[in-house]
């Protein structure tokens, strides 16, 4: 369906738009990857995958530290969504959110940040979240 998918790809562009705003432990900007999958057909739920990539610098790689699912996210995500028009979509539940750690995937966590700790690879999942 050309709708799901075109969806789907506002879905995506909006979470690495948003998220890139984050900081990181030595530099302004995160740098991360983001991947809808299995869009319900009612275009309310989906799961979400996010990829901490090998080389960049991060703070930590905490969900909860970068994109606060959990709680302010959601009427600020809301309000992107309704610039990008998605705002006809109904409320969203985040069902599985995936974070994947790519090896050499860098943390600086209160270190100095020419020193960070290199990740091996590894991922966890957390969820659901439903926008309140």
């Amino acid at each position: 369906m050309d709708d799901e998918r075109s969806i789907i790809k506002q879905l995506e562009r909006l979470f690495e738009e948003r998220f890139s705003r984050s900081r990181n432990g030595s530099g302004p900007t995160c740098d991360y990857v983001f991947k809808v999958e299995n869009l319900s057909d009612m275009l309310n739920s989906f799961d979400l995958v996010a990829t901490f990539k090998t080389g960049q610098r991060y703070c930590c790689f905490e969900p909860g530290c970068h994109f606060g699912v959990e709680n302010v996210f959601w009427p600020e995500f809301r309000a992107d969504m309704a610039r990008m028009g998605l705002d006809r979509l109904p409320r969203l539940t985040i069902f599985s959110f995936r974070c994947i750690v790519e090896k050499g995937a860098m943390m600086i966590l209160d270190r100095d940040p020419s020193d960070p700790i290199i990740s091996e690879a590894y991922e966890y999942t957390i969820g659901p979240f439903t926008e309140p």
